[in-house]
């Protein structure tokens, strides 16, 4: 009997640390890292990878730092997420989509959020776009599914070069100047 008890208990623990466990759903941004330079923009995709059969919709609740840029527009892929909802704060987006039946398992593209650069200051800036709490999966029957959340980063930087300093420009210009003038004084010779 000991032995049918030890081996049970040696099945068991082989089950619980060999056994693989299932993928889990994901939702991450393409590009994971974006930039662009003051006053330009930057398309960011949001997608989901699902594992999970029977996944409907989802909300999302993205912040990121204002002062180094702001979502200017939100274009949800409504082949897949038919309905949802798009409401803007500074330095917050929140998401909603919905797909019109269960999804199978499968990567789907939620929609494409444009981050435009309003930082001109000469060092950049560069900030995290982060989905934090309240950001959530659900099934067919409005259930959360667990995911796994990945943030990204965005940097943003100046559109102009600095100006050259005072010598960079004077010393040529005094050349020319001063070759003019040379040129000038031979001519009345």
């Amino acid at each position: 009997m000991d032995k049918r008890i030890g081996g049970l208990l040696v099945l068991a623990m082989f089950a619980v640390f060999v056994m693989p466990v299932g993928a889990q759903n994901e939702v991450y941004l393409v590009p994971q890292g974006s930039t662009a330079s003051y006053g330009n923009t930057a398309d960011v995709e949001i997608w989901v990878n699902v594992t999970e059969t029977g996944f409907q919709s989802g909300q999302i609740n993205m912040t990121y730092d204002s002062t180094c840029a702001d979502v200017t527009t939100w274009v949800r892929n409504t082949t897949n997420f038919a309905e949802g909802r798009w409401e803007h704060y500074e330095g917050r987006e929140w998401l909603t989509f919905m797909a019109t039946a269960p999804l199978p398992d499968g990567e789907y593209q939620v929609g494409t959020l444009t981050i435009q650069c309003v930082n001109d200051s000469q060092g950049g800036c560069e900030m995290a776009l982060d989905i934090v709490d309240s950001s959530s999966l659900f099934n067919d029957i409005a259930y959360p599914v667990t995911a796994t959340w990945t943030d990204g980063t965005f940097s943003g930087s100046p559109t102009t070069e600095p100006i050259p300093e005072f010598p960079t420009l004077a010393i040529p210009i005094a050349t020319i100047i001063g070759l003019l003038l040379l040129i000038r004084r031979r001519r009345h010779e």
